[in-house]
Order: C-alpha cells, then structure tokens, then sequence
C-alpha cells in the first residue's frame, strides 16, 4: 500500500471515527483491516510503516541508483545485474546493517527491486549496436561538444601543431 494511499486512507477513517463511526465500522469503509486502522489511530504503528523488514537502501539512495542505471543506458551501457549488486553492496558498504551479510544482496533482492523501480527500469539481453547506428548521434550535442573543444583550445592557446587525434580507430 503506497504511503500516500495510506496517509489519506487514515484521515478518511479519522475523520469517520470522530463521527461517532466505531474503528471496525470505519476500517471496513476505507478498506482496511480493523488491526490495521486501530494501530496507526492509536499512534503505536507510524501510518507510513509496511510489513516486512525495513529497507536496506534510503529513499534517495535507490532513487540515484535508478538514475544511474537510466543515465548509463541512455549513453549505450548497460548494467549487468552483477554490476548493479555490486554498486548496492558498495552503496550500503558504510557500515550499516544489511540482511545479506559480506556477499552483497542476492537475486530476492534484486527482483523486488526491480518490481519496486516498475515502469523505470526492465531487465533485456543486450544488444550489439551495428556500426551505422554506433555512428549516427544527436547533431545538437555533436555541435555542443566541438563547441567545448574549441573553447577549450582557444582558452588554452593551443595550436594545431600541438592537437592530436587520440580515438582508437588511429
């Protein structure tokens, strides 16, 4: 149950309870168990907690992963799922208590994490791009990036005799 679905599920029942409406009558109209209701009314469960163990990796942190993962597919690299443990393990290698232990998360983890992340990210095979497509680029951001290079050889005054071509084709 999203945290904004429970936040106005509550206040609806609240506001019902307040009413005179008893806790079961008003949990089963907002369409929660009445255990549920009465916890989150009584103040001893936080109305934003959910079941289950508490995350390894914060809010922010998984939000930059994904971002990450995202920005590293839009330049045409992949992320392997060993890579993307690998940075989770490293992520949450500052001493902070994980279930995993020493080995990093294993593929639960990663599968939930996946589902939590739906809609943003998806598992494929990779796919070698042919040569054409490789080639072919954005032209605003070609331009903008020899834009950059010749600001930076003018700022630098760097002659032509002192310019190499360092690309691998060679």
């Amino acid at each position: 149950m999203p945290v904004q679905d429970a936040q106005s599920k509550i206040l609806t029942a609240q506001k019902l309870v307040n009413g005179g409406m008893g806790v079961r009558p008003a949990a089963e109209a907002v369409g929660v168990k009445k255990s549920w209701l009465q916890r989150r009314l009584s103040g001893e469960v936080a109305v934003e907690a959910k079941n289950g163990p508490k995350p390894v990796l914060r809010a922010d942190e998984e939000k930059a992963l994904i971002d990450t993962v995202i920005h590293r597919a839009a330049a045409g690299y992949g992320v392997t799922k060993k890579d993307l443990k690998e940075n989770v393990k490293l992520i949450a290698s500052d001493g902070r208590v994980t279930p995993w232990g020493k080995a990093g998360p294993g593929e639960k983890w990663l599968s939930l994490f996946l589902k939590r992340s739906s809609g943003q990210l998806s598992v494929r095979k990779t796919r070698i791009l042919d040569s054409n497509r490789r080639a072919a680029g954005n032209r605003e951001e070609i331009e903008a990036y020899f834009q950059a290079v010749r600001e930076v050889l003018d700022e630098h005054d760097i002659p032509p005799a002192r310019q190499f071509n360092c690309d691998e084709t060679g």
